[in-house]
């Protein structure tokens, strides 16, 4: 009798185990990925956020969400890239190369940005107010990770 109550309960439980690892998992594959943006502010910092300021020259980061399909191959992505632009007004093709270069622009600075993080040294960073004071080897990891993840999403490799 005991026996038989002891294996209906842990029957139970494996049900319902089973019904949340289930649920989680259906909510983990239904995740989207926000369009971020990135921009570099007056003071010269370099900004993220999914609304950039009006007026501000602003480049799309890859961000990694379920999409919900697969992705093309770097060759297919361009030769459909250049099939669009045959079929684009003169203006639109001017502001695609405009961005094109912005995004080699903000490349070519991470790299270098990234360079800096990697010497062996200790790093000041200006401080909102002016001043000047050291990171810390948690804080310069962090920027190293952020320069890689930029790098990732702006450069073509």
């Amino acid at each position: 009798m005991a026996s038989s109550f002891l294996h209906q309960f842990k029957l139970g439980f494996l049900v319902v185990g089973c019904a949340v690892v289930l649920v989680a998992g259906f909510q983990a594959g239904t995740s989207y990925a926000e369009d971020y943006y990135r921009w570099v502010g007056e003071d010269g910092v370099v900004h993220y956020g999914s609304t950039p300021p009006k007026g501000v020259e602003a480049i799309k980061v890859k961000t990694y969400g379920d999409q919900g399909t697969p992705a093309a191959s770097t060759a297919e992505a361009e030769a459909k890239e250049i099939e669009e632009e045959a079929n684009l007004p003169p203006e639109e093709i001017e502001r695609r190369r405009k961005v094109a270069a912005k995004q080699q622009e903000i490349c070519d600075e991470e790299q270098k940005r990234l360079e800096v993080l990697n010497r062996t040294g200790r790093i000041r960073m200006k401080q909102p107010d002016g001043s000047l004071r050291y990171m810390t080897q948690d804080e310069i990891q962090a920027e190293i990770s952020t320069s890689k993840q930029v790098i990732s999403d702006t450069c073509k490799q």
